[in-house]
């Protein structure tokens, strides 16, 4: 019995020791790179981003200021367009957009939707973009990593966001921009 728990006690040490063996994280000796120097200046705390104007098509909420992963679901919320009423195939998994998880049953009267964004608990921040056409409604959401967490427990957590519209929902379609498809309305009874 006793040698049974040797040689996995054995192998569990041998993994600690070789994933934790020295705090550079660098095997050349180099000093490790100082995350705090290198992260960009952001001069708003989390929550501070400001809603896109969008011009006519009635804009959507930033993705953390970060213009690449904007040009992302722009991107994607055309190629989504272009293709209505037949989705396009899936986004690929990507750190720009997420898939949403559905949205609140909303009225056509109202001019703004609340949508299910998933995350994990360790993120700094999450939001939601939109894009608005005359027939269709794209969402897609956005999850900004948190830069100074180093590891964290995979728990997915799923956030309620509101979502201005340029205007009056009325009888479009919300679609997903990650999947192309029609949103589906989460009942929250």
């Amino acid at each position: 019995m006793r040698n049974k728990m040797i040689v996995p006690t054995v192998a569990v040490a041998g993994l600690l020791l070789a994933g934790c063996g020295s705090d550079s994280g660098t095997s050349d000796g180099a000093e490790p790179e100082d995350p705090a120097a290198s992260a960009p200046e952001d001069p708003g705390g989390p929550g501070d981003e400001e809603p896109d104007d969008g011009g006519a098509d009635g804009g959507g909420q930033a993705g953390g200021g970060d213009q690449t992963a904007d040009a992302a679901f722009d991107a994607r919320a055309e190629e989504v367009a272009a293709s209505w009423p037949e989705p396009p195939a899936p986004a690929e998994p990507n750190d720009q957009l997420a898939t949403l998880h559905g949205m609140s049953p909303a009225e056509p009267s109202n001019e703004e939707l609340t949508v299910h964004v998933p995350h994990g608990q360790c993120d700094d921040d999450f939001g939601a973009w939109v894009e608005e056409t005359d027939e269709l409604v794209i969402v897609g959401g956005w999850i900004e990593p948190d830069p100074t967490v180093d590891a964290c427990v995979e728990i997915l957590l799923v956030d309620e966001v509101p979502v201005a519209l340029g205007s009056e929902l009325g009888e479009r379609t919300v679609v997903d921009a990650v999947s192309g498809q029609e949103l589906n309305v989460v009942d929250e009874g």
